[in-house]
């Protein structure tokens, strides 16, 4: 299960992958697990696979971080409209009462 992630997140980190390609550099390891939070900002951490990158490699990048963001958004979403049992007999009884 991923963790829960304010929706500003996702623009933050963004951000950051971006200015790491400003510079000509491409992360090469674009994951969740890859980005930090720290004072309230979002930083890439783990830069063992970076290296220099054309253009091309950069949209490629950009790419692969939007379908991470399209996965994180499903599974919250997934997991945000399920009740286990226990908590639907809950709701059952309090309607009842």
């Amino acid at each position: 299960m991923l963790p829960v992630l304010d929706q500003s997140f996702w623009p933050r980190a963004r951000k950051a992958i971006t200015a790491l390609h400003k510079a000509g550099v491409i992360h090469g390891d674009v994951r969740l697990e890859n980005f930090a939070i720290a004072n309230g900002n979002v930083k890439v951490i783990d830069l063992g696979a970076c290296r220099q990158g054309s253009r091309a490699e950069q949209i490629a990048e950009l790419a692969e971080f939007d379908k991470l963001k399209e996965a994180c958004d499903a599974e919250q979403e997934d997991d945000g409209g399920e009740q286990d049992d226990d908590e639907e007999e809950q709701d059952d009884d309090e309607e009842e009462q």
